[in-house]
C-alpha cells in the first residue's frame, strides 16, 4: 500500500580507530526516510502523515497520525492523558521526546500497541483513553520502564504498564472505581 509502520532495522556498530591528542571524536546517528514519514528511535512510518506536537513536565510528545488512519478520540485528549500520566507517573525517567503513532485500523494488528525502542509506540487508531484499558496510557508506561527482569518475572513487565494505565486513567476520572476494579479481576 501506501504506507508502513515497522521496527526500525537495526544499525551497525560505527567502530573506528583514532590518532588524536583532542579526545576521542563523537558519532552522531539520525534517523530519517527516504521520503515522506517519521523516523523515532526504532520505530519508522513511512508515508503521508500529520504530526501534532505538545510539551508538558519536561517531554515533547509527537502524535504521528498517518493519512490512511483516522484517530476516532480527540487529539488533545490523548495528549492530555498522556501527559498528566507523564507527570504523575513516579516510575523511571522521563526521555525527552516521545513519538506516539496513531496505527491505521485497515489491517489487523495482533496486538492494540507496542511499544519499540525507548520512546516510541503505536497504539490503533480507534482506540479511545477513556477505557481501563488505555493503550495509549499502557504503552507510554512502558517508555518509563527502564529494568530488566528475569524470566520468571517477565509477566510483570505487562502486567506493570496494564495496572499504571488504569490507576492512571482512574485519577484523571476517565473511569469509575467499579472500571478500575473489574479490569485488575479484583
Amino acid at each position: 500500500g501506501g504506507w508502513a509502520l515497522i521496527k526500525r532495522p537495526p544499525l551497525a556498530d560505527v567502530g573506528y580507530r583514532y590518532y588524536t591528542d583532542q579526545g576521542r571524536p563523537s558519532v552522531t546517528r539520525t534517523n530519517v526516510t527516504a521520503g515522506e514519514g517519521v523516523a523515532a528511535d526504532a520505530m519508522v512510518y513511512m508515508g503521508p502523515y500529520e504530526m501534532t506536537t505538545r510539551s508538558e513536565h519536561g517531554q515533547q510528545f509527537h502524535l504521528v497520525v498517518p493519512e490512511a488512519a483516522t484517530v476516532t478520540e480527540d487529539k488533545s485528549d490523548i495528549f492530555d492523558s498522556v501527559t498528566a500520566a507523564s507527570d504523575d507517573l513516579r516510575v523511571g525517567d522521563r526521555d525527552a521526546t516521545v513519538t506516539m503513532f496513531a496505527a491505521p485500523t485497515s489491517i489487523s494488528w495482533g496486538v492494540k500497541g507496542l511499544q519499540t525502542g525507548d520512546k516510541a509506540f503505536y497504539t490503533v487508531a480507534n482506540l479511545t483513553v477513556d477505557d481501563a484499558d488505555n493503550t495509549w496510557v499502557h504503552e507510554y508506561v512502558h517508555t518509563r520502564q527502564d529494568f530488566e527482569t528475569a524470566d520468571p518475572t517477565q509477566w510483570f513487565i505487562e502486567a506493570s504498564a496494564e495496572y499504571y494505565a488504569a490507576q492512571l486513567t482512574l485519577q484523571q476520572d476517565r473511569i469509575d472505581f467499579d472500571d478500575f476494579s473489574d479490569s485488575l479481576g479484583v
